[in-house]
């Protein structure tokens, strides 16, 4: 199966008052050199041009993870994801792996969907989610958009991966492991000393079949990567489409593409870039139909960069190095960022400053009047850059992880954006990381490189990352002393405040019965 590119839209629209509607796309796996106003001539995405056109394209927009969970926590709380739990550690995954876990966006972090709710909007969200669903009961919604102030959802409580496609059944010895099994069966032996024979062979036939099923679906007993699961299991725990609290879809079927073949040089992605054009030009058409464009905050982005480990089904990420997963390069942060806002925004603006995408929550905020000052926000609202107005001449550090851990960190000194790396994953000779197609770049172990000191660019007139400031300037010594001086700050603020880390406790990550929302197969029926 070829992974599509799935788009997240939030629509918040204001009852009975002036303030603007907010309508928010953000795809998934999407680089920067995907799309027209960042290079793609060779995609027709007419809609998305059209935003361009009519709105502001921030040059410099970056992201603060480069994988989904912890850059779309990051993103609905304008908050770094390691504040609420929500990036891995050494030995976890790196992911929300199973809806039917307890890890999840905790219910005392403020989103877009409940400073919007308070500010009198109605909300709603449609399309992936992965942050993870409920707390207690299949259907409390807790981690979920109706337990983060939405009033309506439809979509992927989850994502789509490779494994949805997968047509294995239950009864299957693909991951099976006989040494695990007789270990397993041996710790049995004792009890022959006080049950019967026949109860002793009960006792054995179920633990036989509870032994072959932990170690064919699951991972639990090994000590590295205990997270995994077959394909089966992966497809049967987490593949399901839901409105709102109800389950209406299970499996999620891949039906028959009408977009299939319309991209000619980029095949089955750039098919995906279309029909996400396509839909992007059903919501404009539906806003200029209400006659509310006009008033309207149109913000479309990616949640990271293209995978470029999976070669050209990947993606493109421009003139950057690296990709989805990669912490440190370019390639995983840079990302898109256009905003279309009639009454405030000139057309064809082109906004140079370094921003992130947990500077939208803060815009959003003001916009609605909402109350930011307890949040402890790590964006800043873009309304003054938006409106034409001089940045602020306070110094803007823009952090970006991998996992838990700091890999780099970007600032502007004396009108130059510079960035500096702290660790970054070894690359082979084509720039991919280790682990073959598809495989996501490590943030800790051998694979990892750790520069002390760190590695300095002026990443806008080196996007490449190739030639560095050398270590031995009076520049580098001046600016290594500034961001030593913000690290450390940064660090020991997380330190004191963050959660630990949701994927370190399995009780939490791996999945519970009583909270999967749906067992046997349901198919989608279109209501009129």
């Amino acid at each position: 199966m070829y992974r599509l590119i799935i788009s997240w839209i939030c629509w918040v629209r204001i009852l009975g008052q002036s303030r603007p509607n907010i309508v928010i796309f953000m795809v998934d796996d999407m680089g920067i050199g995907d799309i027209p106003c960042y290079g793609n001539t060779s995609v027709p995405m007419e809609n998305v041009k059209s935003l361009c056109t009519n709105g502001a394209v921030f040059s410099h927009h970056t992201t603060v993870a480069t994988i989904c969970t912890p850059s779309r926590a990051a993103f609905q709380t304008g908050r770094y994801p390691v504040r609420m739990g929500l990036a891995g550690q050494e030995n976890t995954p790196p992911v929300n792996i199973f809806t039917a876990g307890t890890d999840g966006l905790p219910r005392n972090e403020t989103t877009f969907g409940k400073l919007a709710q308070r500010a009198g909007y109605f909300t709603g969200y449609v399309g992936k989610w992965h942050l993870g669903l409920n707390e207690n009961w299949h259907d409390d919604m807790l981690h979920g958009p109706l337990g983060h102030g939405y009033d309506y959802f439809f979509g992927l409580p989850y994502t789509l991966v490779e494994e949805f496609d997968n047509t294995d059944g239950f009864f299957t010895l693909n991951r099976f492991s006989l040494k695990y099994f007789v270990a397993m069966m041996a710790l049995l032996a004792p009890l022959r000393l006080f049950l019967n024979r026949w109860t002793f062979f009960l006792v054995c036939i179920m633990q036989a079949s509870l032994a072959w099923f932990l170690l064919e679906h699951f991972s639990i007993i090994h000590q590295e990567n205990w997270w995994g699961r077959s394909p089966f299991m992966y497809k049967f725990l987490n593949s399901y489409l839901m409105e709102d609290r109800d389950v209406v879809e299970k499996p999620i079927l891949l039906h028959p593409w009408e977009f299939s073949g319309s991209s000619v040089e980029h095949g089955k992605y750039g098919d995906a870039l279309i029909e996400t054009d396509h839909c992007v030009g059903l919501i404009m058409d539906k806003l200029r139909e209400l006659n509310i464009l006009e008033n309207t905050l149109v913000y479309f982005t990616s949640d990271h960069g293209a995978n470029i480990q999976l070669g050209k089904h990947g993606g493109f990420n421009g003139p950057y190095r690296g990709g989805k997963g990669n912490g440190a390069l370019e390639g995983g942060m840079r990302i898109p960022g256009i905003i279309q806002w009639s009454e405030v925004v000139q057309p064809g603006m082109r906004i140079s400053e370094p921003t992130s995408f947990l500077d939208i929550l803060p815009t959003v905020a003001e916009l609605a009047g909402a109350d930011t000052t307890n949040l402890h926000l790590d964006g800043q609202s873009l309304l003054p850059l938006l409106k034409g107005e001089q940045p602020s001449q306070q110094t803007k550090f823009l952090h970006h992880f991998c996992d838990s851990e700091i890999f780099a960190s970007r600032f502007k000194y004396a009108d130059t954006v510079y960035k500096f790396i702290f660790r970054e994953p070894k690359l082979d000779h084509s720039g991919l990381c280790s682990g073959g197609s598809g495989a996501l770049c490590k943030c800790y172990g051998e694979e990892i490189l750790t520069y002390d000191p760190p590695l300095l660019y002026r990443i806008d007139e080196e996007p490449g990352e190739r030639l560095m400031v050398g270590h031995n300037s009076i520049l580098y010594s001046v600016l290594h002393g500034i961001i030593t001086t913000e690290k450390e700050r940064l660090t020991k603020e997380l330190d004191d405040t963050k959660m630990t880390s949701q994927f370190a406790d399995k009780s939490r990550v791996l999945p519970k019965p009583w909270l999967q929302p749906a067992y046997f197969s349901i198919q989608y029926k279109e209501q009129n």
